[in-house]
């Protein structure tokens, strides 16, 4: 069995018809009670974060939490692995010259998805996912030993399915949340979305008691692994060492708002070919593990001599694993919690298995268009907010899933106007590689910051595209010296 798919062992014979806004299924009682938790943030209205730092709030003040105490050795890990060049977030010496407390973190290294929360499982038998879609702010570095503080500002969950009824129940959630510091200062603004597709199972289909199931059990995906495998040639690696050698860092020459034009286009950045994936991981919104790039040793002097070549694929492997898999950080004390339900576990379907291609988790694509917007926009410019999504509704269909769309979906790229036309094509898998490419579509002044859009997307080496997004960089001003 593939990682991350379900050979289809059900039919819509096998679920009852659900109807939108009807729960008569045994839905409502779970239902009505995710409904009041909902209910519960928003009456609450504004926390005073000065009584949550010194946690003075009422016993029972719904939606906040300590998020945890950001250890510095996990920034490290995490800022050499997703973007290793940037002296920024990798040099502490040189962060300082440049005005900054020290290195910091990548924007998305505290938001976490658990700002949303699922349907309730309780509620349901199996659970197909689409349409994953993030939204963060960042306003103010978080340094390494720095608290953090989450407070749930808002969620919905809206019911989309189909008027004329259907075996799966559509639920659009959004889950909204800011994150502060150990000072009470707001660091983060995040939006996290998801489409959930559930089904339940007539009783006299029912293969085994709902309380029996595994994540396995009900857990349905598209077959990404049909996907053919792509064999890299030598001529692939001649373009990707060709790219490797023009990617260009900004670094420390200002790149200033008045030089950046709509329609132009940052050099390609390309990481990977992606080894191994990260798993699942509260630590961080990055994951645990994954492979680096292998750009630094293919351009040392005969750097494929450390290496081994797969004949099965063409990839070079280094000989010692941690040369492309950094060991993880050994932490202690306390880490996030994912509270969209205990058996919403995603270690099962991102687990790779002796001679399969990886399922890779949904924000890994996000993770790597950092370094292209952070490489672009060099160490004076400020990434203000990073837009990301992935399995959208045209890409289920191609792989035999027909989902609604949901009200927050969008496709980032249709601002492009040579990829107005393109849709997602594939989910990212382990041995593709990255090209990211954008495509500054706006720049404009918002309460005074010099702002630019940029539109960014990724695809494999095989023309595959499986992430697309947009950054809104702040860079310097000749007019603000």
């Amino acid at each position: 069995m593939a990682q991350g798919y379900q050979k289809e062992r059900y039919g819509d014979e096998d679920f009852v018809t659900v109807y939108p806004g009807v729960y008569d299924h045994g839905e409502k009682e779970y239902l009505d009670a995710y409904l009041a938790e909902c209910k519960a943030i928003e009456e609450r209205g504004t926390i005073d974060v000065k009584r949550m730092i010194e946690g003075k709030l009422p016993e029972g003040t719904p939606g906040f939490e300590k998020m945890y105490d950001v250890p510095r050795v996990l920034v490290e890990y995490q800022n050499k692995r997703i973007d290793p060049e940037n002296r920024l977030i990798n040099d502490g010496d040189y962060a300082r010259k440049m005005g900054y407390q020290d290195i910091f973190t990548l924007p998305t290294f505290a938001p976490h998805s658990n700002v949303d929360k699922a349907f309730p499982p309780a509620a349901r038998d199996t659970i197909l996912v689409s349409q994953l879609n993030g939204n963060i702010t960042a306003y103010l570095p978080i340094y390494p030993e720095d608290t953090l503080y989450l407070v749930h500002n808002k969620r919905t969950i809206r019911d989309i399915t189909p008027q004329g009824g259907s075996t799966r129940r559509y639920m659009a959630i959004s889950g909204e949340g800011s994150i502060y510091n150990q000072r009470g200062e707001k660091v983060n603004d995040m939006t996290w979305n998801i489409c959930e597709g559930v089904r339940i199972f007539k009783e006299a289909r029912r293969p085994m008691k709902r309380e029996d199931m595994g994540f396995l059990d009900s857990w349905e995906s598209p077959d990404w692994m049909a996907r053919p495998q792509h064999h890299y040639t030598k001529k692939d690696w001649e373009f990707i060492l060709e790219g490797w050698k023009n990617e260009k860092r900004q670094g420390d020459a200002p790149l200033y708002w008045e030089d950046v034009a709509v329609g132009d286009m940052p050099e390609m950045t390309i990481d990977g070919p992606i080894m191994e994936g990260p798993d699942p991981d509260e630590s961080s919104g990055h994951g645990k593990g994954g492979s680096i790039t292998l750009k630094e040793k293919m351009l040392q002097e005969n750097g494929t001599e450390t290496m081994e070549l797969d004949p099965e694929n063409g990839l070079y492997i280094p000989k010692n694993r941690e040369d492309y898999v950094p060991a993880f950080p050994n932490l202690k004390g306390e880490t996030a919690t994912d509270e969209r339900g205990e058996n919403f576990s995603e270690a099962e379907i991102h687990k790779k298995r002796a001679n399969e291609r990886g399922v890779l988790l949904n924000y890994v694509g996000r993770d790597i268009a950092l370094r292209h917007v952070n490489s672009w926009m060099g160490d004076y410019g400020w990434l203000k907010t990073i837009r990301w999504e992935i399995m959208s509704p045209e890409l289920m269909a191609m792989y035999g899933k027909e989902v609604p769309k949901a009200p927050y979906f969008k496709n980032f790229m249709k601002k492009v106007p040579f990829m107005c036309d393109k849709n997602l094509t594939a989910h990212p898998l382990t041995e593709d590689l990255a090209i990211v490419k954008s495509y500054v579509t706006d720049k404009y002044f918002e309460n005074g910051e010099p702002l630019v859009e940029l539109t960014w997307w990724i695809e494999t080496i095989d023309h595959y595209i499986y992430c697309d997004g947009q950054a809104v960089v702040k860079l310097p001003s000749k007019n603000q010296k």
